[in-house]
């Protein structure tokens, strides 16, 4: 199974219905739920984030219903103080970026799926949702 961890902006653009990006993040969601082959992940520190932003566009009991409706289908990776001095550590100039890596890293992560264009190639793949399901050959209006 590969794991793929998601970035804070990818789970906000499906929460906050984000366009141009909303349709293109479901159907990463629906590839990841329907595929064998690859498995969600998210740091633990971008639930908070993810959050504390979108409760700023939705009624904070919606937010709270939304994370953990989608616990059900993602796994979180744990944030220790190890991690964050790695990500410390690190030539990164992006703390969040650094610690994104460092925890995909952590869990030998295929690739992280993101729209940050700051994020740097690693030795893990950086993909847009858009370019992960191009992987995949799949066409914008295609049945997943």
């Amino acid at each position: 199974m590969n794991r793929i961890l998601l970035d804070t902006n990818v789970i906000l653009d499906l929460i906050l219905a984000r366009e141009p990006f909303y349709e293109s993040t479901v159907r990463l969601f629906k590839l990841l739920l329907s595929s064998d082959n690859y498995k969600g992940y998210i740091t633990a520190n971008s639930i908070t984030d993810i959050f504390y932003i979108a409760k700023k566009s939705i009624h904070y009991e919606k937010v709270r219903l939304m994370l953990i409706e989608l616990l059900k289908y993602i796994e979180i990776v744990n944030v220790c103080k190890t991690d964050i001095k790695k990500a410390l550590l690190s030539d990164y100039p992006d703390l969040e970026d650094a610690l994104q890596i460092v925890c995909a890293e952590k869990i030998k992560a295929y690739a992280i799926i993101t729209r940050d264009k700051k994020m740097k190639a690693t030795k893990i793949k950086i993909l847009t949702p858009t370019e992960f399901l191009g992987k995949y050959n799949i066409l914008p209006d295609q049945e997943i």
